[in-house]
């Protein structure tokens, strides 16, 4: 369900009198939600007036995505076809790319499999196959025609629309990109497991990141920093399956409608967030064999970390381009 977006609610970081004039611009911080996940904003470098002006056109931004989001919301399977604006057939021809790209693992036609799964509304227990094999079949790549020309959008009988592994890559962008346009060079963005950094951040040497421990790590992988790249942080946890009496993570390969398992945590950076959301999904879904399988085919290539276990003991890990990330 969509919700209206909050209004800034921006907090000030406060500095010491003494020596105020030394001292750069204060961070500015504000909060809210888009898509129906919480999102969080940090601005640097930017006299208040300026950080501010910035937030207020990231939240514009916001509120642009959601009527996006509700022009998404229109199409239905055999319904015909339907004009979108910029940024929703953007999206739509990305994801479908992601689609091809993973042979179908990860796509945004996965609606009757989440449902089975338990993803939008309870299941009582895990589906049968047939049932598996028609909604594979519905979320099937081709299911959805785009006509770039027209700027429109056709799904097939049966298909519907689920934008679960896109959606925060896709807002993260879209609130990064308006705050830069409005002369933020030094900002973060986290929408859900999604984070967007640009510029130096607080110290210089990029923005942050701390990862928790996976399930059944002694320790965490260690800070990571990221400028002007996203990372996606992806754990069985971010919006369990309850179904049956078990829990499962959410990320389905639907390309064959079962659940993903023997990933206790995934980290993907990229340029852009919409890349490392529907990459982290995809890549979660694969695991690293097929995953690094399909890694080879991209430009810029992203850098990935898998930590592979079931939560009881020390996770294994394989990486692709991993080295390329600054860490502490």
């Amino acid at each position: 369900m969509l919700r209206r977006v909050a209004g800034p609610a921006l907090l000030l970081a406060c500095l010491p009198l003494a020596g105020l004039a030394a001292q750069p611009p204060a961070a500015l911080r504000s909060q809210g939600s888009v898509l129906g996940t919480p999102f969080e904003i940090e601005v640097r470098d930017l006299d208040r007036p300026a950080a501010e002006a910035a937030i207020t056109e990231a939240f514009a931004a916001a509120a642009r995505l959601e009527g996006e989001a509700a022009a998404l919301a229109r199409l239905a399977g055999g319904g015909g076809e339907v004009a979108l604006g910029e940024a929703g057939f953007e999206l739509l021809r990305r994801a479908q790319a992601y689609c091809r790209w993973s042979d179908g693992a990860v796509g945004p036609l996965g609606g009757p499999l989440f449902r089975l799964w338990g993803l939008t509304e309870r299941a009582p227990g895990r589906p049968d196959r047939a049932a598996l094999d028609a909604a594979v079949a519905a979320g099937r790549c081709d299911r959805l025609a785009l006509d770039v020309e027209r700027r429109s959008a056709r799904l097939a009988e049966g298909a519907e629309l689920h934008l679960f592994p896109f959606a925060q890559g896709w807002a993260a962008d879209a609130l990064a990109d308006a705050l830069r346009a409005a002369g933020a060079a030094n900002g973060l963005v986290r929408v859900g497991v999604v984070r967007r950094a640009a510029g130096p951040g607080p110290e210089g040497r990029g923005w942050p990141v701390e990862p928790p421990a996976a399930p059944g790590a002694a320790e965490p992988v260690g800070t990571i920093y990221l400028r002007d790249r996203a990372l996606a942080l992806l754990a069985p946890d971010d919006r369990p399956l309850a179904i049956g009496g078990e829990r499962l993570a959410p990320y389905l390969d639907l390309s064959t409608g079962a659940p993903a398992e023997g990933v206790v945590q995934l980290l993907v950076v990229a340029e852009r967030a919409l890349d490392a959301h529907a990459l982290g999904y995809a890549l979660f879904a694969l695991g690293p064999r097929r995953g690094q399988f399909r890694l080879g085919g991209l430009e810029p290539p992203p850098a990935v970390l898998w930590q592979l276990g079931r939560g009881e003991g020390e996770p294994l890990l394989a990486e692709s381009k991993w080295w390329t990330v600054p860490k502490r």
